[in-house]
């Protein structure tokens, strides 16, 4: 069997995409909404690397998820595959690193290499392995930490596919849209909140006693109609089912376990319950998880978990699941409901969400974006869907937004004083010298408390009635009403300064300005501009603007035809052509064009311009003289500038330093001494190196005397660090590496598990 013949079509498409990637970049990723099948995308590229006879390494969260892997790997006879977890990964020394054996790295949920942990290892990883593609899938790439987008910060923006869970649904790439009831199983705790709010409210007792009867009226008709146990039993139809249910801890886990099987019996199932709770890897607990999906028994299946399923994993025959946990991640979101979604699946699951994350969610809004991805439908957008769909199918069941309404309302009647509100803004204007107030801000005026930041979102919002007089008070204290064009106004502002300073609008990526009072991350507003009209959700308006700038769309084009002019200029003020430039290495501007020259010939010889989005280099290259000649590379080349190298620094060439063809001379002399360790080098070479001073081994003994201590003892003097290290090991026990002798060396450390060096001079 052949992963090959069991992709779905959407996944077809993505795979020829990633192999379009990988003949001109290094890096490429897939978005796809959970339950899409992005781990047969990796399948897939283990099966084409495995053709080939070229090996992969998988990083995952968990060892869940890497069993899960496994196992289908199996079922297509693959075993090119070494997996690791991020955790793993992040406890290597970076010594170890180099030694995985890879021709493609994968991460799973790639919005995890961000993490400073194992970031940092990860980066590791791909710089020592050059030659190795680099391939990642998640459902999310935002990470909610930070708000930083993965895919554009690692990848590049190399994007083989972005699929929304909107759009799979859309799309019918997952067939049955779940049922998503939106409900609230907190609502007596928010009802008593808000009868709290109106009894402490400064409102007159009559007017406060027609909301505490609205309030009550509201809570009344929820209960009739949409309590949880008549929500359960007009929604739920197979008792019969397996059902995850999303706790927010171990202790809320307990809690809940008897409600929710409370729930169920008040909406009148008498029949058997299984409850398996599932918060962590010990081996007792692991086997609910098991027998969980073992069951074949009649009867209602329920597991109970925190955060185990939330990435990654998925489990055979769930027939929905019921959300407890409230969050404000999309991330923890998307991977919860996505539990209830499979692409391969025509069966219509459940998902209960009695939290109500569907209204409370701000970042992602996905009742917005399956409206938006609908009407893109109809406008034909997908060539591989046609126009005409039951568009009622996509509808969601909110069982609560008539109460939300009434909470909404009554609020607007209890915080709708405006003239005590307009004076703590007029208060905070004086004082702060404008009117940008943060949302969560509490104004103090007259011994009073001031939401002064949900004031100014409701006038936003447009929930007060703007008279001239109201509008007047705002035009004194300047007030924004349109706070996303007042940020792309200040970043033009600050853009011009910065084309001013600097002459031309290329920004660095952490880049930052302060205009009034505010910092702006400018570099970063930048990126995320060439990321946004990439995917064509640029105002043109602002466009226009930016364009009229000089604002640089394609940083990297950008630098290759700065790199292009120079390089002509060059040659126009020293009237030579570019085939007669060569390496000078006491003449830094010649050094630079050199290289340039030299790794463009590098690049066309290994056809990365061929075609692809830089395809153009090619043209702009040849137009003037540069070709496919390839750049020398020889061993009489490298020996020529190691000669030069050592004449400056000695035996002691920097790690940094590149050859005139752009390759790494220190990599060069490492690998002359494992050669002529090995005995793999030739009698000429070893010859020619060895008159010319080459050093064949790691010199020890260029510090002749050190002494030892240990906690404060001394304990022994010895001629040389190589004497050291050698006796040390012998009388002490300890064990050194090359590292932490470099390290001594250069006097960068002074102990060594509990050891202390002294240089004797």
């Amino acid at each position: 069997m052949r992963v090959a013949d069991d992709l779905k079509p959407h996944n077809r498409e993505t795979i020829e995409k990633i192999l379009d990637f990988f003949r001109t970049e290094r890096k490429c990723c897939a978005i796809q909404a959970t339950g899409t099948g992005k781990t047969f995308l990796i399948l897939r590229l283990l099966e084409i690397f495995n053709d080939e006879g070229k090996d992969a390494v998988i990083f995952a969260p968990n060892r869940e998820i890497i069993k899960q892997t496994k196992k289908r790997m199996q079922k297509f006879g693959l075993n090119n595959a070494t997996f690791y977890t991020y955790q793993k990964l992040a406890k290597m020394a970076d010594e170890e690193i180099p030694d995985i054996k890879a021709d493609l790295i994968v991460c799973d949920e790639l919005h995890r290499t961000g993490a400073k942990t194992w970031g940092q290892k990860f980066e590791v990883l791909v710089n020592s392995h050059l030659d190795s593609k680099v391939f990642g899938v998640t459902a999310t790439p935002l990470r909610c930490a930070d708000g930083r987008d993965m895919a554009e910060e690692y990848f590049d923006g190399n994007k083989a596919c972005d699929i929304s869970l909107a759009e799979a649904l859309v799309r019918e790439i997952i067939p049955v849209m779940p049922l998503y009831v939106s409900a609230l199983y907190t609502f007596e705790e928010e009802y008593q909140k808000m009868s709290d709010k109106i009894s402490k409210a400064n409102n007159s007792n009559e007017e406060k006693a027609d909301l505490q009867k609205e309030l009550l009226t509201a809570k009344q008709q929820l209960e009739k109609a949409n309590g949880i146990p008549e929500i359960i039993k007009k929604y739920i139809t197979s008792y019969n089912g397996k059902y995850l249910v999303f706790c927010k801890d171990k202790k809320h886990l307990y809690v809940m376990k008897d409600v929710v099987v409370g729930w169920f019996r008040e909406a009148g199932y008498g029949g058997k319950i299984f409850e398996y709770p599932y918060y962590s890897n010990n081996s007792e607990v692991k086997k609910n998880l098991q027998n969980f999906e073992n069951n074949k028994e009649g009867g209602l299946k329920l597991l109970f978990i925190i955060d185990k399923l939330n990435e990654g994993l998925h489990l055979e025959e769930v027939h929905g699941c019921i959300l407890l946990r409230t969050t404000v991640s999309n991330i923890i979101y998307y991977q919860q409901i996505g539990r209830a979604i499979d692409a391969g699946s025509n069966e219509q699951r459940v998902i209960l969400d009695l939290v109500s994350n569907f209204n409370s969610l701000k970042s992602f809004n996905l009742k917005k974006e399956l409206d938006e991805k609908v009407r893109e439908r109809k406008e034909g957008k997908f060539s591989d869907c046609s126009e005409d769909f039951e568009i009622d199918k996509f509808d969601v069941v909110d069982c609560v937004q008539e109460c939300v309404d009434v909470f909404n309302t009554i609020d607007n009647i209890l915080y709708g004083e405006w003239d005590i509100k307009i004076s703590a803004l007029q208060q905070y204007y004086e004082r702060e010298g404008h009117s940008r107030v943060p949302q969560n801000h509490i104004e103090w005026i007259n011994d009073r408390e001031i939401k002064l930041g949900a004031f100014v979102a409701w006038i936003r919002q447009g929930n007060y009635t703007m008279t001239k007089e109201r509008i007047d008070q705002l035009t004194e204290v300047q007030f924004v009403y349109d706070t996303n064009e007042y940020k792309w106004d200040i970043f033009l502002e600050g853009l011009e300064e910065y084309k001013k300073q600097y002459g031309d609008c290329n920004v660095p990526y952490q880049y930052i300005i302060t205009k009034n009072n505010q910092q702006i991350k400018l570099g970063w507003m930048c990126s995320s501009l060439r990321t946004r009209e990439k995917r064509g959700v640029v105002d043109k308006t602002l466009i226009c603007k930016l364009e009229e700038m000089g604002f640089i769309w394609d940083v990297e084009k950008y630098m290759f035809m700065k790199s292009i002019e120079k390089l002509k200029q060059f040659c126009k003020d020293r009237k030579c052509l570019i085939s007669e430039i060569k390496q000078i290495h006491n003449d830094k501007e010649q050094c630079q064009v050199f290289r340039f020259v030299n790794k463009q010939k590098k690049n066309l010889q290994r056809g990365l311009y061929d075609y692809g989005k830089y395809a153009y280099k090619k043209e702009i290259l040849k137009s003037i003289g540069i070709t496919e000649e390839c750049a020398d590379t020889s061993w009489e080349f490298m020996f020529n500038e190691w000669v030069i190298a050592k004449e400056k620094f000695g035996n002691k060439i920097p790690g940094k330093y590149k050859a005139a063809n752009g390759n790494n001379l220190r990599n060069w002399v490492i690998v002359q001494r494992v050669k002529a360790n090995n005995g793999t080098f030739s009698d000429e070479r070893f010859n020619k190196l060895k008159d010319n001073g080459f050093i064949f081994e790691k010199n020890y003994n260029n510090v002749k005397r050190i002494n030892i201590y240990h906690k404060g003892k001394f304990l022994n003097r010895f001629d040389s660090i190589k004497d050291a290290k050698d006796k040390c090991q012998l009388l002490y026990g300890i064990k050194f590496d090359g590292k932490v002798i470099a390290e001594i060396l250069n006097g960068k450390r002074k102990d060594y598990h509990g050891y202390f060096f002294e240089e004797v001079v």
